[in-house]
């Protein structure tokens, strides 16, 4: 009985060793879920897409990425407790929404802060991104890229805001950050809803216009009821890729790298691909939709920035040194 035992123990663990050779490279292989609120159509969706593809080619399956877009897991507000938790493993976010739990997040949407498309990536990767990921530590939460940043500029029904004055009395739909408080600084009055709120309001004179990317005013067909538009750097919020911390740690510094690196040439291509989209493209797009389209000149641009300058020590007062060291990265 105990020979025909220890046979049987001996089979089973020989079974396991036969399976173990012939399973594929990609048995135990670290599976990750990503959270998205992008639509699929939107341009980032598909370069993540191909990301994805490549980090799982790039580490012989390895690493595979599910991506679940259009907010089906969380919405991007949503998002940086659900990575925080490790409900999810990674995530866009834009950590200029998180300034209730880091005040030093809040550089990333301050108006002007970035002069152009470039600039965001140049700051976040020459120590912005490293500065803020020490930060987010402190909830759980790695910083691992940025993304892509676009330029949130006002459109509206009535007049263009090419000066500063020219906000008084208007008044705009925004999104959660900076871009409201500036609103009011500039005279303005700003409006929190729904961006499927949005095409309603303006038909029905609820607001003036909108904060928005290009892209999106005409998506949406904001077009129809908006007839002007004013180009330029005054939100240049960037989108970062982060992660759950503890997931992080427990990837290869060879896996981390390949993440970086990858999502490092992602972000050139779309940095590339939405710039041509909102400073050449998109304008003229605008135009034969019959919208009247004005680019900012740079003292245009200085001027704005004078006159929000109120917002940067607002900043400096509630961040700290990290806030003003964050100023200084940028600049």
């Amino acid at each position: 009985m105990k020979k025909k035992t220890v046979f049987q123990v001996c089979m089973v663990f020989a079974a396991i060793f036969s399976f173990a050779l012939m399973a594929p490279a990609t048995f135990g292989a670290t599976q990750l879920k990503f959270s998205s609120y992008l639509p699929i159509t939107h341009p980032a969706s598909k370069a993540l897409d191909a990301w994805a593809k490549e980090v799982e080619s790039k580490s012989n399956g390895d690493i595979t990425i599910k991506i679940f877009p259009a907010s089906q897991l969380y919405k991007i507000t949503e998002a940086f407790d659900a990575v925080s938790e490790g409900a999810v493993d990674l995530a866009f976010n834009g950590l200029f929404g998180e300034r209730g739990k880091n005040s030093a997040f809040a550089v990333l949407d301050l108006p002007y802060a970035f002069s152009s498309f470039e600039a965001i990536r140049d700051s976040c990767r020459e120590g912005l991104n490293d500065l803020l990921d020490k930060e987010a530590n402190k909830l759980g939460v790695k910083v691992i890229s940025t993304a892509f940043g676009d330029y949130a500029q006002p459109f509206t029904t009535k007049k263009l805001l090419k000066m500063p004055d020219d906000f008084k009395g208007v008044r705009l739909r925004v999104f959660p950050g900076s871009v409201g408080e500036a609103v009011k600084i500039l005279g303005g009055a700003s409006v929190m809803m729904p961006t499927s709120d949005v095409y309603t309001a303006l038909q029905r004179g609820v607001v003036d216009g909108h904060f928005g990317t290009l892209s999106s005013t005409k998506s949406r067909k904001f077009y129809e009821v908006e007839k002007f538009g004013t180009i330029g750097p005054f939100v240049t919020a960037p989108i970062h890729v982060i992660g759950n911390l503890k997931m992080w740690n427990n990837l290869s510094a060879a896996q981390q790298q390949l993440m970086i690196q990858s999502l490092n040439e992602m972000e050139d291509k779309l940095l590339l691909l939405l710039k041509n989209i909102t400073l050449v493209t998109g304008p003229e797009d605008l135009r034969k939709l019959g919208m009247e389209i004005h680019v900012q000149t740079p003292e245009e641009i200085a001027m704005f920035r004078d006159a929000l300058k109120p917002m940067y020590d607002m900043y400096v007062k509630d961040a700290g040194a990290v806030g003003q060291k964050a100023l200084n990265l940028i600049k």
